[in-house]
């Protein structure tokens, strides 16, 4: 409609277009963060571990995608 540039990485298998590291970001994006940009997945990784570990939190907290939700369901 605007005739805006097309973001290659639509080419990339990515389904959004926002920030790298939003929790509203599908796991699956996520993994593909690691494969296009791994200096970023990487990035913030370590940032989630650092912070698991911080905070007494499991590592599979960051793991798993954990970090994404609002509040953990029941175990």
């Amino acid at each position: 409609m605007n005739e805006l540039p097309y973001n290659p990485l639509y080419e990339k298998g990515f389904d959004r277009m926002g920030c790298w590291l939003c929790p509203s970001s599908s796991l699956g994006d996520l993994k593909r963060l690691k494969k296009t940009h791994p200096h970023y997945e990487e990035k913030l990784m370590n940032h989630l571990y650092a912070y698991a570990e911080k905070s007494g939190i499991d590592k599979q907290w960051a793991d798993y995608g954990f970090w994404r939700w609002k509040s953990l369901p029941p175990t």
